[in-house]
């Protein structure tokens, strides 16, 4: 449109001072979207000329300035200004939009349709990233989704203030959100019984081991391992193999400390192979008897002990100690049985478990995890760490001939016939591997 030019700064256009000029300007032709992207600039212009396509300069009208007035004149000039609204001299932009920066309500029809078209095929190529499928090389449809959420904000309201799926997305990707399990009511919840004692037996060949908890577990490995391990109360056994078992581990030896032994140890072995029984550094009930172990406890050996008396002699070492813990000792001829009666202690862990009322966390895998296999060095209450073999194959029923396992059966059945189920398989599996001397070991508890 025409635009008069002149004047004074903040004054209206006029006749007098400069003259009068007449600066006529003709749209720019655009190349696509329909010739209506010319009215544009700073970065918005970048991005409706970059998708509108430039503007093709032979087809701009050129400028002409008309002269005028009772003291101007005109001249044609390859630089121009103009003055807009009475505002004064101000720089025209190199696109020829006519009007005032920074305002776009100037702009034209053609531009406002140029931003609809614009954001138009943004949002089509948004749903084609989001929402198309992918074709899965063998035709299958397969949904493909690019979401991600921030899943700190509004993390303190999540529940309430995330959608399902900002919730499935950050408790997948960030362990924030994820579904809460309803926790049983503490009322119907029975509480760990602190008061009454409970029993953990270490026997035969693996060795296998019955928990505090009621679980049954097989070691099947050797070293020097956690009983019981707490703040006041340790306990670690010693498992080896033999020649005779097949690769089987037996309870080499047992020994008894921590804080509640104020320092000393107990330390029993079987009665071959220079097995002995110690407290700390001196041998003690060589000969049966008792011993004061100085205000700690008592320690007696004798031929009473187990609930069935299947062999004619028994040697049993009996540990009175401290804190309700009772430890019962039979002493074989290459290796020993353990029985431990205990309350609950502080920090409970270890192989005969930790003493909460659950079975599923006392298996071998579990304790493994949370204690390690073995007693780290600086804990060792025995004097020596064993030497262990390299072969930790450890066999399986099914080498058994069925006629052995038959027999093996009817042994272990012959020593105690009411023997659970557990302990009767645990019963066979050592007669086929270690002998027929385990069909009456096995079954004295």
């Amino acid at each position: 449109q025409p635009m008069y030019m002149g004047g004074h700064p903040g004054m209206p256009a006029h006749d007098s001072g400069g003259g009068r000029q007449l600066v006529q300007m003709q749209h720019q032709d655009v190349t696509s979207f329909m010739g209506l992207c010319h009215c544009a600039s700073g970065t918005y212009a970048q991005l409706v000329q970059g998708l509108c396509g430039k503007a093709t300069e032979s087809h701009h009208r050129p400028m002409q300035y008309v002269g005028g007035g009772d003291g101007g004149g005109w001249a044609l000039e390859n630089t121009y200004q103009y003055a807009g609204q009475g505002m004064g001299a101000g720089f025209v932009p190199e696109n020829g939009c006519l009007y005032e920066e920074p305002r776009p309500s100037r702009c034209g029809v053609g531009c406002i349709l140029g931003v609809v078209v614009v954001l138009a095929a943004v949002a089509g190529i948004a749903v084609l990233l989001v929402g198309v499928p992918a074709l899965h090389k063998k035709g299958t449809v397969v949904q493909t989704r690019v979401d991600t959420f921030n899943c700190d904000q509004d993390f303190d309201s999540w529940q309430t203030r995330w959608s399902d799926d900002q919730q499935a997305w950050c408790c997948s990707n960030a362990l924030k959100g994820c579904p809460v399990t309803t926790a049983t009511p503490l009322s119907t919840v029975a509480p760990v019984d602190t008061k009454t004692p409970k029993t953990c037996i270490v026997w035969g060949a693996g060795p296998h081991i019955s928990t505090f908890d009621g679980a049954f577990a097989d070691f099947n490995n050797e070293g020097e391992v956690w009983l019981v391990k707490s703040t006041e109360v340790h306990i670690q056994a010693k498992f080896l193999k033999i020649k005779n078992t097949h690769g089987l581990a037996l309870t080499r030896a047992v020994a008894v400390g921590g804080p509640f032994m104020q320092g000393h140890i107990m330390k029993i072995s079987p009665l071959e192979d220079g097995g002995h029984i110690y407290w700390d550094d001196q041998e003690v009930l060589a000969t049966g008897g008792s011993f004061d172990l100085f205000g700690l406890g008592k320690a007696t050996y004798d031929g009473v002990g187990g609930a069935y008396q299947t062999v004619e002699a028994k040697h049993v070492v009996h540990l009175a100690l401290n804190l309700g813990v009772n430890l019962e000792v039979m002493r074989w001829s290459s290796h020993i049985s353990v029985k431990i009666d205990m309350l609950p202690q502080a920090a409970q862990d270890g192989y005969c478990g930790n003493f909460n009322d659950l079975e599923f966390d006392d298996s071998f895998v579990e304790v493994k995890q949370r204690l390690g296999l073995k007693v780290a060095k600086q804990d060792m209450l025995f004097e020596f760490i064993a030497w262990t073999t390299r072969n930790n194959r450890v066999p399986v029923i099914d080498e058994c001939l069925a006629k052995g396992r038959e027999a093996a059966r009817q042994q272990c059945i012959g020593s105690r016939s009411d023997l659970a189920p557990e302990m009767l398989d645990r019963c066979i599996y050592d007669v086929c591997f270690g002998g027929v001397a385990f069909a009456q070991e096995d079954v004295m508890y």
